[in-house]
């Protein structure tokens, strides 16, 4: 890929596969923000959703904390290393699963007025970020896995990591340019921009 950015966006989702609907949505504002967890941890309960579906190696559970098979971590976690916490999960229809909690937060990075950022009317703080510009000098040396200091900007690795998921033919997973509008994705006017060998997940 000619323009191949140096940081792509996971997105974990999917009619294909098994899925996870969480307990409480306010349960991630006040962990998984981060910072190491406790252990031993107890994961909350989840409902599993499309149980007739297969199970993926990366499970949507909250947009910050991917929930991932053995075979994923046995692949991703040399990688990884100190920048994430890796959390026993519930087993999937018999099956281990592991949460992971993402550890590395990098600020500086979003070039704010080029991005597409929803804020909150009653004090602008950020509740998402849709698309994501970087400024024009992106360091080296970032984690190969890591979230966003500014907010609700989603999971962001390296090129590397991405090429272990390709390599490794985990499921579940793409990785998206940056730049690209999850809104204009979502309702079909946008055209995936993926790392070249991800299959699709949508459908």
């Amino acid at each position: 890929m000619a323009d191949e950015p140096m940081l792509w966006k996971l997105s974990v989702s999917g009619n294909r596969f098994v899925g996870l609907r969480p307990h409480d949505l306010t349960y991630f504002g006040r962990n998984f923000i981060g910072e190491p967890l406790k252990t031993p941890w107890k994961p909350p309960p989840v409902e599993l959703l499309r149980l007739s579906k297969r199970l993926p190696d990366f499970v949507h559970w909250a947009g910050t904390v991917p929930v991932v098979s053995q075979k994923a971590l046995d692949a991703l976690h040399p990688l990884l290393g100190s920048f994430v916490q890796v959390l026993p999960f519930h087993d999937l229809k018999g099956e281990k699963y592991y949460a992971v909690n993402v550890l590395a937060v990098v600020d500086g990075l979003v070039d704010q007025a080029q991005s597409n950022i929803s804020r909150a009317a009653s004090d602008a703080s950020i509740i998402e970020i849709h698309r994501t510009v970087f400024r024009q000098s992106v360091p080296s040396g970032l984690p190969p896995m890591f979230k966003l200091a500014e907010g609700w900007g989603g999971i962001f690795v390296s090129s590397k990591l991405a090429e272990l998921a390709v390599e490794n033919q985990l499921t579940g997973v793409q990785f998206l340019a940056p730049t690209q509008d999850t809104i204009r994705l979502a309702l079909g006017k946008e055209p995936l921009n993926a790392y070249p060998g991800t299959p699709p997940i949508s459908t």
